[in-house]
């Protein structure tokens, strides 16, 4: 690339793809792992070493996908959700009611708390004892709510530091 090189390139990406460098040159291999590369090989590069390397990128993508949703049972089905598709969860007495994107929902039998714990780590927060959300899914907040899609759903005063962290980081991405 005449003008850019791959590091500066994949730098300049607001979200990374799965990278394999390959190249002649080592001095750029400790750059291109701060950058999250998948891989970095050094010309002449052999097949059986190419091949491991989409291996592994492959691998990866697949490990994704299969996170990507839960299963939840209700009215005697255990139907797939994916992730993406469901806006919150609001604690009924015992049950659980999920909401989904264009107005659907469905109840099941579960805990908030078990919810919130197995959750965590695929972009769903706890901000209100009978409330998890889906933080991809947030329009708007303010001190003490949060509005998705057109529901308006009230930040608990015991998880005010976990949505003040939150609502942080959602307002450094705003434009103007």
């Amino acid at each position: 690339m005449p003008d850019l090189n791959g590091v500066a390139f994949l730098r300049s990406l607001n979200k990374k793809p799965a990278t394999i460098f390959t190249t002649a040159y080592r001095e750029f291999a400790i750059e291109g792992f701060e950058l999250e590369a998948v891989d970095y090989l050094l010309k002449p590069i052999t097949f059986e070493r190419f091949f491991k390397s989409v291996d592994r990128v492959l691998r990866n993508i697949k490990k994704e996908n299969e996170d990507d949703f839960l299963i939840c049972k209700s009215e005697g089905f255990s139907r797939k959700l994916l992730l993406k598709d469901i806006l919150y969860f609001e604690s009924i007495g015992n049950d659980i009611k999920v909401v989904l994107q264009n107005e659907l929902s469905m109840v099941s039998k579960t805990s908030v708390s078990e919810l919130a714990v197995h959750l965590q780590q695929k972009g769903f927060l706890r901000i209100h004892r009978s409330f998890v959300i889906n933080k991809h899914q947030v329009t708007a907040l303010s001190n003490h709510e949060v509005l998705i899609d057109k529901t308006v759903i009230p930040v608990g005063r015991s998880f005010r530091k976990t949505f003040d962290d939150f609502a942080r980081l959602f307002s450094a991405k705003r434009l103007f």
